[in-house]
């Protein structure tokens, strides 16, 4: 998977589609798509379909991205993600997260 380049195009479709993975209501959710793909390291940079996957992948299971939501009076109001730290649901992620990468190939 990492002689596989894949483009802009096809990376914003593989966060979508973890974004979806991630948040059930997608108008609601405190983080755009693009947001996971933000590198963390210097070495994250790369157009292939392995480090596009490790950087989607350590973005929700880690947590930490700045977003943001509407309080249940209104207003916009910051949030911060929180990292993914029960067992099933991170089992269950990185099996999606998988499959969705074994598809892209």
């Amino acid at each position: 998977m990492k002689v596989i380049d894949i483009t802009p195009d096809e990376r914003n479709i593989f966060a979508m589609f973890a974004h979806n993975l991630v948040n059930d209501d997608i108008e609601s959710a405190p983080i755009q798509p693009d947001q996971l793909l933000s590198e963390r390291r210097y070495d994250d940079k790369g157009n292939d379909l392995w480090t596009t996957f490790n950087v989607v992948q350590e973005n929700i299971m880690r947590g930490g991205l700045k977003g943001r939501t509407r309080g249940s009076n209104g207003p916009l109001r910051r949030t911060t993600t929180r990292p993914v730290k029960a067992l099933d649901r991170n089992v269950k992620l990185n099996q999606a997260l998988w499959y969705l990468t074994e598809k892209m190939a």
